[in-house]
């Protein structure tokens, strides 16, 4: 391998990779090109590895602003690289990548107090959702919870028939969660974090028994 790509927390389970496991990997030799996606770590409690950056010739952080900042439309984002990758990427990329509405609204959310209160918000509803899945799932026993630090839980069934029928009843509900009809996620669903209310409506739904 030449590049490795890591998402961190992960897209779609919300895991986290060890702080151990990304030295080993920036540690390799012959060294490859490791590239740490972050557009999640806002909801982790897990510390950014940007810092890392000064420290390894082969490693990058990508951060977007697209997630906690809710800028995904005007697609924002930005990389921390050393010096001679910055070069490489510069040399290719497509000028004015970044429209002046993007950059006045990303310096914008850096200043807002919102962000981290929405940010510590989510966590306590996450945190709370997640219990109360514990709840349902000692009931029906047919699904399996993955501990998650990002924005959304996945929950992983027993039967590829049951996470199918449960987004058409909750699409029914008009609440609408994330289904996966590949063969190798078609045993899953990915339900995101919103409001409290929100997520009391998700819960009262699956507390039902699940067609």
């Amino acid at each position: 391998s030449k590049i490795i790509f890591i998402a961190r927390p992960n897209n779609p389970d919300g895991s986290v990779v060890s702080e151990s496991f990304i030295e080993r990997l920036v540690s390799l030799s012959p060294p490859v090109l490791v590239v740490i996606d972050e557009a999640y770590i806002e909801f982790s409690d897990s510390q950014s590895l940007a810092k890392w950056v000064p420290n390894y010739e082969n490693l990058v952080v990508l951060r977007t602003f697209s997630k906690a900042y809710g800028l995904g439309g005007l697609r924002v984002g930005y990389g921390i690289m050393p010096d001679e990758i910055r070069k490489v990427i510069v040399s290719i990329k497509q000028p004015y990548n970044v429209n002046i509405a993007g950059q006045k609204a990303a310096f914008a959310a850096l200043s807002s107090p919102l962000v981290d209160q929405r940010i510590t918000e989510m966590k306590k509803i996450r945190e709370w959702f997640i219990n109360q899945l514990i709840i349902v799932q000692n009931q029906y026993k047919n699904f399996w919870i993955h501990q998650s630090e990002a924005c959304y839980v996945l929950l992983t069934f027993e039967s590829p028939e049951i996470p199918k029928n449960l987004y058409e009843y909750l699409y029914s509900k008009g609440i609408l969660v994330r289904y996966y009809s590949s063969s190798d996620m078609i045993n899953n669903l990915r339900i995101s974090i919103g409001l409290q209310e929100n997520m009391v409506k998700v819960i009262d739904e699956l507390k039902f028994p699940i067609p």
